[in-house]
């Protein structure tokens, strides 16, 4: 067989995109194929999370299609690589290897962004409870500092001192991470929270205990400090986490502390909206999409010009299976707002809302996009005149 480099022979246009990351599990692999590939058994799909079998072109799969879908849910957080290589056929027989692609797939938790803490008291105004999530005294490596304003430390509090997290949504809760209170003096005064109850709520009214109490492991009162508690939260769905110190690791004074606190989420509401929210000269006939939230057996779509209509649930309602639904007949020049429930009756809750989005539609319509014509002979198959179309 022969073997040679031919960039118009080659697989192009990856999907996704070479380095792409955040990449559904589920992810249908297509390309653009080369110019020469044989319509039957033109392409060979070389898969696998080790580069060097990829590279090597160790296992390759070969079909007609230019979509290859892998033959099992891929891992959580792993980087896969990829190749095509595509083949004329006879009667040449050309090779045209492929260069080697990758993706990274999407975490199985995010952290929550867009919390608001507060707390029963502060020892001092720059002792807040909002440095246990500003990222104040954290490195780029995710270690915490013994800066004393890094970190919350409550007033003189006998009994009951609490700090509180909302977000700004109910979320199907993953994790909770733990960086205690890291003062240089805490192998001394123990200021670190030891004992705490967890206590998490949707509405900020009605709440309900996380197990029974829970132990925050001591800091070290060093730089570099790692975090070393992680409370599992199972999925549990919570807007407001609310954390009530029992007793600190000094047992000397009355106060407590804590460094820095993290919540991960695993994202079961709808999210990366296209059109981006916001987005401007929009086709009126669009297609709208999303990136699936993780337990969704269907999707309700809710599209109209009336905002209100839409976060109430009582604008249009489209019921769909797949994570587009279009193409829509819009009018010029509007804005629309949407959103997309995830909707699976055997889960609890059964529905997980998506944020309202928002786009403009173009003010014009394209009749006739004349750089499309060409010069070519009519007999051949690229052939686009003018004369065709219009009338001379």
């Amino acid at each position: 067989m022969l073997h040679i480099e031919y960039t118009l022979g080659n697989a192009g246009g990856p999907s996704p995109a070479d380095g792409a990351i955040d990449v559904s599990r589920d992810v249908v692999l297509s390309w653009k194929p080369g110019e020469s590939a044989a319509p039957v058994n033109g392409h060979t799909v070389y898969f696998s999370k080790n580069f060097n079998d990829v590279n090597d072109g160790v296992g390759g799969v070969t079909q007609s299609a230019s979509r290859y879908t892998p033959p099992q849910r891929l891992d959580f957080d792993a980087t896969y690589y990829w190749r095509v290589d595509e083949l004329s056929g006879p009667p040449d027989n050309m090779l045209f290897e492929g260069d080697v692609w990758s993706f990274t797939t999407e975490l199985h938790a995010y952290p929550v962004e867009n919390i608001t803490a507060t707390a029963s008291s502060a020892y001092q105004a720059d002792m807040g409870p909002e440095n246990t999530i500003n990222g104040s005294g954290m490195d780029a490596n995710d270690l915490h500092s013994t800066e004393e304003t890094a970190i919350w430390l409550s007033s003189t509090e006998p009994v009951g001192a609490w700090i509180e997290y909302e977000f700004d949504t109910v979320y199907k809760l993953h994790q909770m991470w733990v960086w205690n209170s890291n003062q240089t003096v805490e192998s001394l005064l123990g200021f670190g929270v030891k004992d705490v109850t967890i206590d998490y709520s949707t509405n900020g009214t009605d709440y309900t205990t996380l197990g029974t109490t829970h132990e925050f492991a001591r800091a070290p009162g060093t730089s570099g400090y790692a975090h070393n508690t992680t409370i599992d939260f199972a999925g549990t769905a919570a807007r407001y986490v609310k954390l009530t110190a029992n007793s600190n690791w000094g047992g000397i004074m009355p106060q407590y502390g804590l460094s820095e606190v993290r919540f991960f989420q695993i994202p079961v509401s709808a999210r990366k909206p296209y059109p981006d929210s916001g987005a401007t000269g929009v086709d009126v006939d669009v297609v709208l999409g999303w990136t699936a939230g993780r337990e969704a057996a269907k999707h309700d779509v809710y599209v109209s010009t009336d905002e209100q209509a839409v976060i109430d649930g009582t604008a249009p309602l489209a019921t769909v299976t797949e994570t587009g639904h279009g193409p829509l007949a819009l009018d010029l020049d509007t804005t629309y707002y949407w959103k997309v429930n995830e909707v699976n009756e055997a889960e609890t809750p059964s529905t997980w809302e998506s944020a309202i989005w928002s786009f403009m539609t173009t003010d014009h319509l394209i009749v006739d996009d004349f750089e499309s014509y060409n010069d070519l002979d009519p007999a051949d198959p690229e052939s686009n005149r003018i004369f065709n179309v219009w009338i001379d």
